[in-house]
């Protein structure tokens, strides 16, 4: 008898209200004062990597999508192994020698990770970008070749970074 009164008690609660999930409600992870990732951690959680294994300084590999060549600099587009949106300026390598570029569309070129862009556009803070990321590489040879170099061209300590990532395999070509 029990058993049948549990039964038309949810039949009723059923009709009631159609669809809700009977089990019981459970805490979210996030406070309603927290309601947005912070730019950064959007990033990481977009394209699935670390802090610790996608940051500046780091060799990376990237496919050129696009040469631009105008009267404002050129710059080469390209894409990176887990996705991201590439760009390396003119005056960060060494492509650009001679007037035409020395690199064609489809082309895999390795590249260290100059900054990252968390927060739109800091080269132009006119133009505003709530979620706009962007990853500029360097193609130096020079920067490729020394990472101890490259930090201290950035004005960055050797004895702030880790004592790993001096001698992690991705800093070095």
């Amino acid at each position: 008898m029990n058993n049948i009164r549990q039964i038309f008690d949810q039949i009723i609660e059923d009709l009631i209200n159609p669809f809700k999930d009977p089990r019981e409600a459970l805490e979210v992870v996030r406070t309603p004062e927290i309601l947005h990732f912070k730019n950064e951690e959007l990033f990481y959680c977009l394209i699935d990597e670390t802090p610790r294994t996608f940051k500046e300084g780091m060799i990376v590999s990237a496919t050129v999508q696009r040469v631009f060549q105008g009267d404002k600099g050129c710059r080469i587009a390209c894409r990176l192994e887990n996705g991201m949106d590439g760009n390396i300026r003119e005056e960060r390598c060494e492509f650009f020698k001679g007037g035409a570029p020395s690199v064609d569309t489809g082309s895999i070129v390795t590249g260290r990770i100059y900054s990252i862009q968390f927060d739109g556009n800091k080269e132009n803070p006119d133009i505003k970008f709530d979620d706009n990321f962007s990853v500029n590489l360097t193609c130096k040879q020079s920067d490729l070749r020394n990472h101890t170099a490259f930090l201290i061209d950035k004005g960055i300590s050797p004895t702030d970074f880790h004592e790993d990532d001096l001698i992690n395999q991705n800093f070095k070509t």
